[in-house]
């Protein structure tokens, strides 16, 4: 087995730091007995933030509950003692006696203190560097652009780092994660008009004042100029303008553009917090996520090497991380990224239609294959009639809605291919109704909302699932809508006319009887994707894991914009299904919530099994919040008491986040440098987190892979068994056949569920927005 390689970085000297502190009690009420379990917590973290960002010291939560308990630097004395809460005051109690412990004698409640305090002073140092700026507490660019001499750049890519100190193995490391951010390279006033201001409301932007640089929450333009815009300042009893202000402490060009007093005056708030400030919108420019095209292209275009990403944290070590200090001893780093021998899961076996079990080994025989055979295995075995889908159910009424621009002869064989493969997946007949819609001249949301719903009307189509052609030219926000829409009358796996047009090499235009999509091999892949996800809305499983997991029942979480998918994962998954729910709550759902949901979809699904399952796991993507959990136990509770489960069931609940703080990379060593890992290997980081890598060699991923990490927060589970089961359900990557999947299926159901429905649109525009119109009024067109 190859050695691993991290991005992780031991702190050679831990034996000889040492911090000390006091204890300070939280007297007050902080929420507890309100309707939201969750209120004491966050009240508590709204504290320590409020403490340490106003106080300026370190601060570390021991204890939390109805008697919460705070940590200290013993050399900072408190010079508050009362903070207004939501709605409460909490009153803060220092304690006299000082407490000193030193890195070699940490445990579990001392070592929480240590991560905090050297985290603190981490940030402190990295503040010291003036050619960084501050995107979060832990996250830190460099101020110029890495493409700055590219010419007209369509964004602004920013080079940083994120450093987390943490115990890996017991033993004092630092992460240190390579990151970029990126912006608009247009400053805003130039990049958007009035129209577009009233929807990027709440929107970050970078703000360019002077040699400083830092994230901001847009709210609004206040209509006024900078010259007409006056405030109070907090050090002054005379108001002042924007102008005035900016150009006496940024300059008369704070963004490397002259400031002109007619420019637009803005409200603006900072991260996290709730008091708006006034500034200026030409020193603004938008933020832009990873969903954005630009983004996305960048990012494509853009990849580091495994090799790059060490390389670069190894400079950042050396450059920035060097003489920082805790409690007057320098924290010597080494710059020599951890290695480790490597370890890798083995592959599971899969088991397809008529029980056809395929294998994975590293040294084949008896029927077993090869790990970089294994994609193209699962695509024959799913396009061979003889085989076909591992788990099979009762269809809904299967409907193709497509545009009227397609060509009859292109919409009639693409329809014949999918009706073909399919019936050869599921081993019987398959037919699809066609419903045809009129797209010419639909050029808006509304429009183009309107010309579906309307044929599903005229067809009358209610209960339906199948595959949707959305129009050439569809507007960006046609998907997410039309699915958030339909989602209790018809469910559909989307295509686009567009792209199916080039295959067939036609326009639109042609009015040809045969047609060959070409070229056949990208036609089928992209065909064979667009009917796996056909199979998903249907709950069709292509394959499933021949040997059960470690833990029997996974259920997984996730909430998304008011709106909660739940996906509960028996047997290898041979049952899966998939529930969902509206929530009062915008990312976490309340306990009575939770406690109806899991209890109904267990008593449901538990009939079809042929024993009680003997443990449950509840698996959240992101945060399992206090309430959540509270549910699953009053459920468990439940079903106890009524016997229909074991009074000995084992549960417990596990955090993946999507991408994990430390950003902790694991990349393999090998005679020509460093590699992608092959699937499989993981790190055991500690006796509740752990990393395992579900993308990686044999399949082409560009760049550097990202490990899954697993943390488990409330019961008495094995991280290692965890994973390996996190592993197997990633295996089961049903949307990409020939592919791999970050995520295991159960979140990867929950994400594509909520992608679906509850996905951002604009909504107004969809009900309300403008209809096309003709060039001229219908009655003057006749008259002229």
């Amino acid at each position: 087995m190859e050695q691993h390689a991290f991005n992780l970085f031991p702190v050679t000297n831990q034996d000889q730091l040492s911090i000390s502190y006091r204890l300070v009690e939280v007297v007050g009420e902080l929420g507890a007995g309100s309707d939201d379990p969750d209120l004491p917590a966050k009240n508590l973290n709204l504290l320590t933030k409020k403490i340490a960002f106003g106080q300026k010291l370190p601060v570390a939560i021991i204890r939390g509950g109805e008697n919460p308990l705070l940590a200290i630097s013993a050399s900072h004395p408190i010079t508050a003692h009362q903070y207004q809460l939501t709605p409460h005051v909490a009153t803060l109690r220092p304690r006299d006696e000082v407490h000193s412990v030193a890195f070699r004698d940490l445990d579990s409640s001392t070592r929480e203190i240590a991560l905090s305090f050297l985290g603190w002073q981490l940030r402190g140092h990295l503040y010291e560097h003036t050619e960084l700026w501050r995107r979060s507490p832990n996250a830190f660019y460099r101020k110029e652009p890495v493409n700055v001499t590219q010419r007209n750049r369509a964004l602004d890519i920013y080079g940083g780092f994120s450093p987390r100190f943490l115990f890996v193995d017991g033993r004092l490391h630092v992460a240190v994660p390579v990151n970029y951010c990126y912006t608009d390279s247009r400053w805003a006033d130039q990049a958007f008009d009035k129209n577009q201001f009233k929807r990027l409301g709440g929107r970050t932007m970078l703000y360019h004042y002077g040699g400083r640089l830092f994230p901001v929450k847009f709210q609004k333009r206040t209509g006024k100029t900078l010259k007409e815009q006056e405030f109070l300042p907090e050090d002054g009893t005379t108001t002042a303008n924007v102008f005035d202000w900016t150009v006496k402490n940024a300059g008369r060009s704070p963004g490397g553009r002259e400031l002109q007093p007619n420019s637009p005056a803005i409200r603006y708030k900072y991260p996290g917090t709730d008091q708006e400030w006034y500034g200026a919108l030409c020193l603004c420019k938008l933020m832009l996520n990873n969903e954005d095209p630009r983004v996305a292209s960048s990012r494509r275009d853009h990849q580091r090497t495994p090799d790059q990403r060490i390389r670069a944290s190894v400079g950042i070590v050396k450059q920035y991380l060097s003489h920082l200090t805790l409690s007057g001893v320098e924290v010597k780093i080494d710059s020599t990224p951890r290695t480790r021998q490597g370890k890798r899961f083995k592959c599971p076996a899969i088991q397809f239609g008529v029980g056809k079990i395929v294998r994975v080994s590293d040294n084949p025989k008896n029927g077993e294959i090869t790990l970089g055979d294994l994609p193209q295995v699962r695509r024959r075995l799913l396009e061979d009639k003889n085989v076909g889908l591992a788990v099979l159910s009762d269809l809904d009424d299967q409907i193709l809605i497509a545009p009227r621009s397609l060509d009859v002869p292109v919409i009639n064989d693409l329809k014949s291919r999918i009706e073909t493969l399919v019936t050869s997946l599921l081993r019987k007949n398959y037919s699809l109704q066609m419903v045809r819609y009129q797209d010419e001249h639909q050029h808006t949301l509304r429009a183009q909302v309107e010309a579906i719903v309307g044929a599903l009307n005229e067809n009358e189509v209610v209960g339906a699932r199948g595959i949707l052609v959305l129009p050439p030219r569809a507007q960006p926000d046609l998907h997410n809508y039309i699915k958030k829409k339909l989602r209790d009358r018809v469910q559909f796996q989307c295509m686009a006319a567009e792209k199916i047009a080039k295959f067939y090499g036609t326009d639109g235009n042609s009015h040809h009887q045969l047609v060959q999509p070409e070229p056949s091999n990208r036609f089928q892949s992209y065909l064979l994707n667009a009917i796996m996800g056909l199979l998903i809305v249907n709950r069709q499983w292509p394959w499933v894991l021949h040997e059960p997991t470690h833990y029997d029942v996974y259920i997984a979480l996730d909430v998304l914009d008011h709106t909660a998918a739940l996906t509960f994962f028996y047997n290898g998954g041979r049952l899966c299904a998939m529930r969902d729910q509206e929530s009062s709550d915008k990312e976490k759902l309340s306990k009575r919530v939770v406690a109806k949901l899991v209890y109904d979809g267990l008593k449901q699904d538990l009939q079809d099994l042929d024993e009680p399952p003997h443990s449950i796991v509840l698996r959240r993507d992101g945060r399992v919040y206090e309430s959540e959990w509270l549910g699953f136990q009053d459920t468990i509770s439940s079903l106890k008491g009524e016997g229909v489960l074991p009074s000995d069931i084992q549960i417990g609940a596990v955090e993946i986040p999507k991408h994990y703080a430390c950003g902790v990379r694991l990349v393999e060593c090998s005679a020509t440098g460093l590699r992608n890992p092959t699937i499989g290997c993981w790190e055991k980081l500690s006796d509740n987190e752990g990393l395992v890598c579900t993308t990686g060699w044999p399949f082409n991923i560009p760049g550097t892979v990202e490990p899954l990490v697993a943390r488990i927060v409330r019961g008495n589970l094995d991280i290692v068994s965890v994973l390996e089961d996190t592993f197997g359900m990633s295996q089961l990557c049903w949307p990409v056949p020939t592919g791999c999947m970050r995520l295991s299926i159960d979140l990867k159901l929950c994400d594509e569920h909520l992608r679906a429905f509850a996905a951002q649109a604009d909504e107004d525009s969809a009900l309300f927005g403008e209809s096309e119109e003709t060039d001229e009024e219908p009655l003057l067109a006749a008259a002229n």
